[in-house]
């Protein structure tokens, strides 16, 4: 036997026997690798991608900002000419409510005659001393008994 497997089997017999005598166990080492370096290349490739990452997405809110502005344009657009069929419109209706169109247009197509010239009785407000009501000649009530 060698010399370290005799140690081996004396160091067994010994271990519940001497506490003071037994080795400090081992730690166990490995060897991890070393923390990645990024190399001038890999900055490179990221930097560009960081680039056209950035300058795509300016180019996509800039789409959107020009698709908004041809709406607003469409709508500004719609919103003119409706006002002018509306002002059009108004004219019209301000044309055919003309007093003078419907005396008109009620003599000529309908046939209607204006009215004789009749009197009409004054306005009277009571307890008006510069107005007063006259009395009946004959009492609404009938022949008084």
């Amino acid at each position: 036997m060698s010399r370290s497997a005799t140690a081996r089997k004396v160091d067994r017999k010994s271990e519940g026997k001497n506490p003071r005598r037994q080795r400090p166990k081992r730690i166990q080492l490995r060897a991890i690798d070393s923390p990645r370096v990024w190399s001038l290349g890999a900055l490179g490739v990221f930097a560009f991608l960081m680039l056209f990452g950035a300058l795509l997405g300016a180019v996509v809110v800039q789409t959107g900002v020009v698709q908004h502005q041809v709406e607003k344009d469409e709508l500004g657009d719609r919103i003119a000419e409706q006002s002018e069929i509306q002002d059009r419109l108004s004219l019209e209706v301000a044309r055919l409510e003309a007093p003078q169109r419907i005396l008109s247009e009620a003599q000529e197509r309908l046939g209607m005659v204006a009215p004789d010239n009749r009197p009409y009785l004054p306005p009277v407000v009571p307890d008006d001393p510069s107005t007063p009501v006259p009395l009946p000649d004959e009492s609404p009530f009938g022949a008084s008994e």
